[in-house]
């Protein structure tokens, strides 16, 4: 199997100072990231998670699989992508278990989201932890990688 895609993240900001007369000082930041990802190796899913529920997802171990049904062992993450429900009234810390294969990340409210292209190696750390607050809700996850 082959998957070919673009992870992209953009940010549009605009910073202005009121109150100065005749004219109102700004401050304009746009920046652009974008990554083409060639791989082998795409999971989605939509994961429901219970009231403080931990989700331990692990990449490398053929306990998951794509849409089509095929079991998923990845040796590598080219992209991860990963958004609360807008819904959410708990919020999702990702990562910060044994063996995974990321550092803690910020833990996410409703309707954020988190994404980021990047080759890790996860031939010996491939887990990925969800943990939950106390109130049940769902993520969208989204993670290509290397067989």
């Amino acid at each position: 199997m082959s998957l070919a895609g673009t992870i992209r993240v953009s940010s549009n900001f605009t910073n202005t100072k009121d109150g100065v007369d005749l004219s109102t000082p700004s401050e304009i930041v746009a920046h652009f990231l974008s990554k083409t990802i060639d791989t082998g190796v795409l999971y989605h899913d939509t994961i429901s998670l219970s009231a403080l529920e931990v989700k331990i997802l692990d990449f490398g171990d053929n306990s998951l699989s794509d849409v089509f049904g095929a079991t998923i062992a990845m040796s590598g993450v080219t992209s991860l992508y990963v958004k609360t429900d807008s819904g959410n009234t708990s919020n999702v810390t990702i990562s910060g278990g044994v063996n995974s294969f990321l550092n803690d990340m910020p833990t996410l409210a409703g309707g954020e989201g988190i994404g980021f292209g990047a080759d890790i190696n996860i031939s010996t750390n491939s887990k990925l932890y969800l943990i939950n607050g106390a109130v049940s809700g769902a993520v969208d996850i989204i993670v290509s990688g290397d067989e």
